[in-house]
């Protein structure tokens, strides 16, 4: 609807500069109206905007919404099937390191919002296309073969966002690996307290676990670098890409 508005304001800017502006006279035709002028007059593309941006957010905000409910309610169900299945782990299963606490830590807070999330924006892989689609016919028709020009830089931008991606998972998985190390030396710390008291292991073991805290954290900023490098790109493409289409329009 975006797009539609886009060229809305276009032909409102056309409709103003042809009334106030122009110096010819225009024709009047008192038989009928087409449906050529009658969506060319300035006052009824206001309405037509206004509509389209009313139903926009309304639409919109109840789909944001149901998908909210629905990532809302596989987010909890998630976290307690994992809940109940480990409470019936054996004791040889935890002790053997087949399951850590780290790891199902791990599986009930972040794997259950990875899982969230994509419930939630899990629409968009069929409507970005779509969109995609739309907007690249709406522009070829707006201006020509300079539209398909801006238009190939987006394989190449899914290349980049495909490698930046690829880097990004990685690294996260990188992550919750030192998450898990983290919290079971946590866990065997508070376990074997006495015994650390015991034998004055206090200081080895806090230094231990500051290590494992700081490899964490140096993964996690390159992964915050890495994120802020993939979210510049896609401000800049837009820029980009339009100052392209627009230098072709010029010398065309």
């Amino acid at each position: 609807m975006s797009d539609c508005d886009s060229f809305a304001i276009g032909g409102v800017i056309s409709y103003a500069t042809r009334e106030y502006f122009s110096e010819e006279q225009p024709t009047e035709n008192l038989c009928y109206v087409t449906i050529n002028e009658f969506f060319s007059n300035g006052y009824v593309l206001v309405l037509v905007i206004c509509v389209s941006m009313l139903a926009r957010a309304i639409l919109l905000r109840l789909s944001h919404i149901m998908f909210d409910w629905y990532a809302i309610r596989v987010q909890s169900a998630l976290q307690a099937f994992t809940y109940e299945k480990s409470l019936h782990l054996s004791t040889s299963s935890l002790s053997s390191g087949d399951m850590t606490v780290g790891q199902i830590t791990n599986h009930m807070s972040v794997d259950a919002t990875a899982i969230f999330w994509f419930t939630m924006y899990q629409p968009w892989l069929w409507t970005g296309p779509i969109m995609v689609v739309v907007v690249i016919t709406l522009l070829y028709y707006e201006m020509g073969v300079s539209a398909l020009i801006g238009a190939a830089f987006i394989p190449v931008f899914g290349v980049v966002q495909y490698k930046i991606t690829d880097i990004l998972a990685r690294l996260k998985n990188l992550v919750l690996k030192t998450s898990d190390r983290r919290l079971k030396k946590i866990n065997e710390l508070l376990q074997g307290m006495k015994l650390l008291k015991l034998c004055g292991w206090e200081e080895v073991f806090c230094s231990s676990i500051e290590g494992v805290r700081e490899q964490q954290v140096k993964l996690m900023m390159k992964s915050g670098a890495y994120m802020i490098v993939s979210m510049s790109t896609a401000k800049t493409l837009t820029a980009m890409v339009t100052l392209i289409v627009s230098s072709d329009i010029l010398i065309t």
